[in-house]
C-alpha cells in the first residue's frame, strides 16, 4: 500500500519513528538510558503512528524486522515493547562483525568487498 509518491506504509512508519527518536527532545518524547522508547508511549504521543500500526505494537515490530536499513532495534516482551534508533556507525560495526565472524582468524577483507 502506498502512502503517496510511492512511499509504502512501512517506509513512512520507519522514517517517522527514526525522526522522532533522533530528535526526541524536539518532540517531547522521553528516552531510557540506552535510547529506547516504549512503543505504547509513541502510540499515545502520535495517534497517526498508532493508526499506521493498527494499534498493535507487534505490527510495528514486524515492520522494524522487515526494514532493510536496520535503523531500529526492538526489545522487551510482548506486554512492554521498546524501540531504539541505531546510529549508522553502530549498524556498520554490527554488519562487519557479522560478516567477518564467519571467516578464519587472520583473514584480511578488502574494504571494497565489504561495500558490495
Amino acid at each position: 500500500q502506498s502512502w503517496g509518491k510511492g512511499v509504502s506504509r512501512r517506509q513512512w512508519t520507519i522514517a517517522f519513528v527514526v525522526q522522532v527518536l533522533r530528535e526526541s527532545d524536539k518532540y517531547g518524547v522521553w528516552k531510557g538510558a540506552e535510547g529506547q522508547v516504549s512503543i505504547w508511549a509513541l502510540f499515545e504521543h502520535f495517534p497517526a503512528l498508532r493508526g499506521a500500526c493498527f494499534n498493535k505494537p507487534s505490527h510495528l515490530v514486524n515492520m522494524v524486522l522487515a526494514d532493510p536499513s536496520k535503523a531500529l532495534e526492538v526489545s522487551g516482551s510482548e506486554a512492554d515493547l521498546f524501540v531504539r534508533y541505531l546510529p549508522v556507525c553502530e549498524r556498520l560495526q554490527a554488519f562487519v562483525e557479522s560478516y567477518t565472524s564467519r571467516l578464519s582468524p587472520g583473514t584480511r577483507v578488502p574494504v571494497a568487498e565489504l561495500l558490495k
